[in-house]
This record gives structure tokens, sequence and C-alpha cells, in this order.
């Protein structure tokens, strides 16, 4: 059964590296910060920067590069 969505984001998708591991981090921290609940996917090539930090803990999906369209795909249907 599809759930009714609501207006607004319903999924943030972020790079972990834009332009740096720094930014991505302190983007995760500052969203929660501010109480969001919004689902949080990282991209990235090297997952192994946000293992073990604490804003792994923050992120509900991490997808390593390269994605398959699948996994992109179920990733998002799992979080919306």
């Amino acid at each position: 059964m599809m759930r009714q969505l609501q207006s607004g984001p319903h999924l943030l998708m972020m790079d972990l590296r834009f332009p740096d591991t720094r930014v991505g981090l302190a983007l995760i921290r500052r969203i929660r910060e501010l109480g969001s609940t919004l689902p949080v996917i990282v991209l990235s090539g090297w997952p192994e920067e946000l293992y073990g930090m604490p804003e792994e803990a923050m992120v509900e999906r991490i997808l390593v590069k390269p994605i398959g369209a699948g996994d992109l795909l179920s990733a998002i249907a799992a979080l919306v």
C-alpha cells in the first residue's frame, strides 16, 4: 500500500565529499541539530570515512559507488 506523501522534501540524497568530507559531515550534523527527521542517503566512493563516526548513526543508508539503479531505487522506496 502506498503512503500518501505530503508536500516538501521526502528524502535527502547527498555525496559525502562535496567539496570535501568535512562539509558532508557538517551538513548531516546540522540537519539533525535542526530537528529534521528527513531520511538521509549518503552516496560515497569512500564510505569508510563515515563508518564509526557519530554521523553514521544519523543517516538511514550508505550506498557505495558505483551504485546500480536497482540498489538506488530500492533504498529510496524503503525510505519514502
